[in-house]
């Protein structure tokens, strides 16, 4: 499961994403909402390097997250930059 937080004000956000005890998913996608489709974003998180993408691809496919242990979370940070 995920939650989205958007600043609209900032031109960033983030996405706390949590893997429950019992779940068998490894990878999910989650579709980001309120972006703007022609710009980019940065998208950073712990441990991860920063990779940059459209805000067309993070609502139509998705943000891609792994968490190979149950339970798990993780804290995603998006930024609009251009």
């Amino acid at each position: 499961m995920a939650w989205q937080f958007d600043r609209p004000d900032l031109k960033r956000g983030m996405v706390a994403v949590f893997r429950r005890p019992e779940s068998p998913f490894e990878t999910a996608r989650f579709a980001l909402h309120a972006l703007e489709p022609s710009a980019r974003y940065r998208i950073s998180g712990v441990g991860a390097e920063p990779v940059e993408t459209t805000g067309e691809e993070l609502s139509n496919a998705g943000l891609p997250v792994t968490l190979a242990d149950r339970p798990a979370a993780r804290v995603v940070l998006y930024e609009r930059i251009r």
